[in-house]
């Protein structure tokens, strides 16, 4: 990437709100009442996927598509249960970070998977949808992540070249997705293992500041 970042596009789910652990849980309340043996560590598996990719990932511990179905049913019942309760809350250094980004007169763009009616209730509630100048929502989407289709919309969507936007993830899919449509991507790596082929790898929100400030354009001396 060259120093002229002019947009920053964030994943939601993991990234900026901690809805992960709230899927993950589910995951795991929900094998554990089909008696499906599964590794904690292996839970992280799920995060960033979606539709069919769900499905497929849960029929490896199933060998069951009709249990399997029942499984992701009953994880996104309780999932919705909590958003619902507000059981759901900003991931630690997201407003600082959003503010910062705007402070700088970057565009800032979201491309969630969630779809458009789930995330702007949750961007909503949380009090940050303000921050965003313009969205991509899974439901827009025909191939989800770790399809590139999602990140090459928001590219095309904020006006400016793909070398002018970084993308900050946190899952496998999303970090692919970026990879494949030929966009920058810092990973935060608090919840699942650091991803090798991200640019850059962080531990959370509060450390990519840094990493924004050395893309900027150089300001000429006087």
């Amino acid at each position: 990437m060259t120093n002229v970042l002019k947009c920053i596009i964030f994943d939601m789910d993991g990234t900026l709100v901690d809805s992960e652990k709230v899927y993950l849980t589910g995951y795991k309340k929900t094998f554990a009442k089909f008696n499906v043996a599964i590794a904690d560590e292996k839970l992280q598996r799920f995060s960033g996927l979606s539709g069919e990719d769900e499905l497929n990932t849960i029929d490896e511990y199933t060998n069951d598509r009709a249990i399997s179905e029942q499984i992701l049913t009953e994880m996104i019942a309780y999932a919705e249960s909590e958003f619902a309760a507000n059981r759901v809350e900003l991931k630690s250094g997201a407003v600082s970070l959003l503010d910062y980004c705007k402070q700088l007169g970057l565009k800032v763009g979201l491309a969630t998977s969630s779809y458009e009616e789930h995330a702007r209730s949750m961007l909503k509630s949380l009090g940050i949808i303000h921050y965003f100048d313009f969205f991509v929502f899974g439901d827009e989407i025909s191939i989800p992540k770790p399809d590139p289709m999602i990140f090459r919309t928001a590219a095309r969507r904020s006006g400016h070249q793909r070398d002018e936007c970084l993308v900050i993830e946190d899952s496998l899919a999303g970090v692919t997705a970026a990879t494949k449509a030929r966009l920058s991507v810092v990973q935060i790596a608090d919840d699942i293992d650091p991803i090798h082929f991200a640019n850059y790898n962080v531990d959370a929100l509060s450390e990519i500041k840094p990493i924004i400030e050395a893309l900027l354009p150089i300001a000429p001396s006087e």
